[in-house]
């Protein structure tokens, strides 16, 4: 099971959103840190799959997978790719975007789970949510936030 999940931004203007949704939900750490330090002690990340396949390996799918850092670029050793979807820019409605974005989340976590179940030697339990990184900016980052929560709750925490 992930034990923590650790929230990072480059600032305490772009967590703030975060902090606030995120208050009292058990295994959540917040981490002001740009990136590689955000990843310290970290055992996976949370990348989308548009920025990971290329870095990392693997190919489009409908659903997270998890893949192996094999570079020296100071994120952790697993990358959790997310299932397929582009940045999301420009004038969007945020709350027609918290179920998929909720989605995406619960499938980097069902990821996670069935990985630290069938790997005997290595588990997750430390995961980095960095979210400058997740490529929604132009969503409405408590409607982030709040989809995250649902699906870490969903998730036994």
């Amino acid at each position: 099971m992930i034990a923590v999940s650790v929230i990072a931004a480059p600032s305490e203007v772009v967590i703030s959103p975060w902090r606030e949704v995120l208050e009292g939900v058990p295994g959540i750490e917040f981490r002001i840190a740009k990136m590689p330090a955000a990843a310290d002690g970290c055992d996976a990340a949370i990348v989308p799959s548009y920025l990971a396949l290329d870095r990392y390996g693997g190919r489009p799918r409908s659903d997270a997978q998890i893949r192996e850092n094999h570079r020296v670029d100071g994120l952790p050793d697993f990358i959790v790719v997310t299932p397929s979807y582009g940045p999301v820019v420009g004038d969007v409605d945020s709350h027609a975007l918290a179920d998929p974005i909720y989605e995406i989340f619960v499938s980097c976590l069902r990821s996670i789970e069935d990985f630290n179940r069938t790997e005997i030697d290595r588990s997750i339990v430390h995961l980095l949510v960095h979210v400058v990184a997740l490529g929604f900016e132009a969503v409405d980052d408590v409607v982030v936030a709040t989809a995250f929560r649902r699906a870490w709750r969903e998730f036994g925490h």
